[in-house]
């Protein structure tokens, strides 16, 4: 009972997968816990997520890489004040 009182409250157009999927776990199994219940569809709702991912621009998947460029400076050519100040 606490299984089709909880499927009730999928009712907007976006839970409609969820919501059929919770249905058909219920007709399959009625003696079906709401804990076994939630199982299935966390994993139907990671699933969907995981396909959702694969199937964005790369840009979305990965993010920004931006290189660090380190300018090397000869120790000889700079004063003592500056070695001390690259030295902190």
């Amino acid at each position: 009972m606490k299984c089709l009182v909880w499927t009730c409250g999928l009712h907007t157009p976006d839970d409609a997968d969820i919501r059929t999927r919770a249905l058909r776990k219920m007709e399959d199994n009625p003696q079906a816990t709401l804990k076994e219940l939630n199982l299935e569809i966390q994993q139907f709702l990671n699933i969907r997520r995981d396909a959702k991912l694969l199937g964005s621009p790369p840009s979305l998947l990965q993010p920004e890489v931006n290189a660090v460029a380190i300018k090397k400076t000869c120790m000889w050519k700079i004063t003592l004040g500056e070695r001390l100040l690259l030295h902190r």
